[in-house]
């Protein structure tokens, strides 16, 4: 006769062979219990990935939202800004020249004007620049077309002044020249 094996696992299916409608209950509770389990995890698998899709759809509106509501900002800026200025911008330095006064028109087509005087040696000129002109972002962006003072603002000088407020016929904006804050007043 052989001798008997009392090793667990010997034991465990000796006892699952002698007791079918234990061992069916056994099996049937494992079974549910791994398949709840299993249920858990997909769901939680499931909330994981439907809330990671959330909150990227959620940063996609938010980022949409934010260049809706700059859009619309550089819009308002851009409808405020059409007419005459005063000019207080600093122009780059040229020996000898002294600007006298200088007026900016800004057209709703994207055109503007500078139009002004200095004097040299004695004499008063004119200045006469003319560009087109662009608000991205809360910023004017600005490139001159054609220019009659080119040893001081050359054709295709390209330059961006960020705006701060255009309101009450005022418009703040910081010097790209000289970084500092600056009032124009609307003339007309």
């Amino acid at each position: 006769m052989p001798e008997p094996d009392y090793s667990p696992t010997s034991t465990w299916i000796e006892r699952i062979k002698r007791h079918p409608i234990g061992a069916g209950i056994l099996f049937l509770f494992a079974a549910v219990t791994g398949l709840a389990a299993f249920t858990e995890s997909l769901q939680t698998l499931t909330g994981y990935f439907s809330a990671s899709e959330v909150q990227t759809e959620q940063a996609q509106t938010s980022q949409s939202v934010i260049a809706t509501e700059q859009s619309r900002a550089d819009a308002i800026l851009s409808e405020r800004i059409v007419g005459t200025w005063s000019n207080s911008m600093e122009f780059p330095r040229s020996q000898g020249a002294t600007i006298l006064d200088k007026q900016a028109t800004f057209f709703a087509n994207g055109r503007y004007t500078l139009n002004g005087h200095y004097r040299y040696m004695g004499y008063v000129h004119p200045i006469m620049i003319s560009g087109e002109w662009t608000i991205t972002r809360g910023v004017l962006n600005y490139r001159v077309k054609s220019s009659n003072v080119q040893l001081v603002v050359a054709e295709g000088y390209e330059s961006s002044t960020q705006l701060i407020s255009i309101e009450d016929g005022l418009t703040t904006y910081v010097d790209p020249m000289d970084g500092q804050t600056k009032v124009d007043r609307r003339l007309n």
